[in-house]
C-alpha cells in the first residue's frame, strides 16, 4: 500500500506542476496579448493624434502666409506677378518655397530677376522685384508700354503716369517697332535719355527705320538703329553746337568719338 500511496503522490505532484506549467503559460500568453494591445493601441492613438495635430496646424494661421510684400516693381501690377508666381495671402507655408517662385519668375515679360523670402515662423513674405526698363510708349490706338526687351503691354488709362519721363514712339507699327531700337534705348545712360521727348519713324529710302529725335531741349536729332548708341555723347555735342544750330545727324557709329561721323546744322523751317 505505500508503494502505491507513493507513486499516487508523485503523479500529483507531477500533475500539478504540469498544470502550473500551463498557468504560467497561459498568463505569459495574457500579458503577451496585453502589452501588444497596449502598443497597438498607442500607436493608433499617436497615429491619431498626429493627423488631428497636423489637421489643427494646417487649419490655424500659423501654417499660412499672413504677410505678403511685394515691392520694387512700378509697372507691372501686384496681382501680375501673384498671378503668374500662384501666389497669395492664405497660401500654405509649406508649399512656398523660395527656389520655386523664383524659377516661375522667369516666365513673366518685363521682369528682370526676382528674389523671394519666406520666413516661415513668422507667415512673411518678401518679393522684391527687378523690372526690365520701360523704354517707350505708344498713344495711336491705345496707350502701349515698351521695355527694353522687346515686350510691350497695352495698358488702362488710368495707368497713364506709368508713361510720365518716357519718350512717345509716333508714326511707329508694330514691324517698324525694332527689338534692338529698344534695347539700345534701354542701354542708354540717364542724362540723354531723359533729354528725349518724341521718336517719329522717319523711313528713307537707304533706310526704312530711319528716325528723328525731338529732344526737350528744342535740339532735333536724326539717327537709325545702328547710330542710336551715339546718344551716349549727346551733351558733348551740344557743347561743341553754334548758336542756331539745332539738328545733329547721327551718320556713323565708330568705336570711339574720333571715329563716329556727326553733322551738327541749321535746321529749316519745315523739319519742326
Amino acid at each position: 500500500m505505500r508503494r502505491k500511496q507513493s507513486v499516487l503522490n508523485e503523479e500529483n505532484h507531477a500533475m500539478e506542476k504540469i498544470n502550473q506549467d500551463i498557468k504560467l503559460k497561459k498568463k505569459h500568453q495574457r500579458r503577451i496579448k496585453r502589452n501588444r494591445f497596449i502598443w497597438n493601441f498607442f500607436k493608433v492613438s499617436l497615429v491619431i493624434l498626429l493627423i488631428f495635430g497636423i489637421y489643427a496646424f494646417d487649419a490655424s494661421n500659423t501654417s499660412r502666409i499672413r504677410t505678403l510684400k511685394i515691392s520694387g516693381n512700378t509697372t507691372l501690377s501686384d496681382q501680375e506677378i501673384m498671378d503668374a508666381l500662384k501666389i497669395e495671402k492664405g497660401d500654405r507655408l509649406a508649399f512656398t518655397h523660395s527656389f520655386v517662385k523664383e524659377s516661375k519668375a522667369k516666365k513673366i515679360p518685363g521682369l528682370e530677376s526676382i528674389d523671394v523670402n519666406v520666413y516661415y515662423t513668422k507667415g512673411y513674405v518678401s518679393v522684391d522685384v527687378h523690372e526690365v526698363p520701360a523704354v517707350a510708349y505708344q498713344s495711336e490706338g491705345g496707350l502701349k508700354l515698351y521695355y527694353a526687351d522687346g515686350y510691350s503691354k497695352d495698358l488702362d488709362e488710368n495707368q497713364s503716369n506709368l508713361v510720365l519721363g518716357l519718350p512717345i514712339l509716333v508714326g511707329y507699327t508694330e514691324d517698324t517697332i525694332s527689338k534692338m531700337m529698344l534695347q539700345y534705348l534701354g542701354e542708354l545712360e540717364f542724362e540723354a535719355f531723359s533729354a528725349i521727348s518724341e521718336i517719329h519713324h522717319n523711313p528713307q529710302t537707304y533706310d526704312p527705320l530711319a528716325m528723328k529725335l525731338y529732344m526737350n531741349d528744342q535740339y532735333l536729332v536724326y539717327a537709325n538703329v545702328e547710330t542710336l548708341p551715339m546718344m551716349y555723347m549727346y551733351a558733348t555735342l551740344l557743347s561743341s553746337a553754334s548758336d542756331g544750330n539745332k539738328c545733329i545727324e547721327l551718320n556713323e557709329y565708330g568705336p570711339d568719338e574720333d571715329s563716329s561721323t556727326v553733322t551738327i546744322r541749321a535746321c529749316t523751317t519745315d523739319e519742326y
